[in-house]
């Protein structure tokens, strides 16, 4: 009877004691979810429609890459890309072209996607004329040869005829 007993006393203090340490892990985790603050700032209108006319009216690059990481770290990626084509058009932010062309961006080219990748193209070779490092090796990748390299408004003239 007495092996019974502490056989009991002991399963039930490893049940307490295995729930309160889940309990506590799963606090911590919450805790430091970048993602959950993502999400909140996305679903923050107000936060939203501030860092957004401050992009639209002034350029501002602060402005830009904190919504930039709010909708890409909160995979709304494509909904960014108003603000990245005022940025790169308007302002010539080089950051911003990048930015146009890994929304537009599609690596399996079919028919329904060869203008977009187009233009995702031209935006690329702006970005790699404006001096953004992460444009080089991509610009390899889809380009091939840089010697043979046009350049951004040559290649726009071309995919628009």
């Amino acid at each position: 009877m007495k092996g019974f007993f502490f056989t009991t006393i002991g399963i039930l203090i490893c049940c307490f004691t295995s729930c309160e340490k889940r309990e506590s892990k799963e606090k911590i985790e919450e805790g430091i979810s970048p993602a959950k603050s993502y999400f909140e700032d996305f679903n923050n209108d107000k936060k939203i429609r501030e860092l957004s006319a401050k992009i639209a009216e002034k350029g501002d690059t602060l402005a830009y890459n904190e919504l930039k990481e709010i909708y890409f770290f909160s995979s709304h990626t494509r909904d960014f890309l108003r603000n990245s084509l005022l940025m790169a058009n308007n302002f010539d932010y080089p950051e911003a072209y990048f930015d146009v062309y890994f929304i537009l961006k599609d690596d399996l080219i079919n028919g329904s996607n060869v203008k977009s990748n187009k233009l995702a193209n031209f935006y690329l070779l702006k970005s790699k004329e404006k001096g953004v490092q992460s444009a080089e090796s991509i610009v390899k990748e889809r380009f091939g040869s840089l010697s043979t390299l046009p350049k951004a408004d040559d290649y726009w003239i071309e995919i628009n005829r």
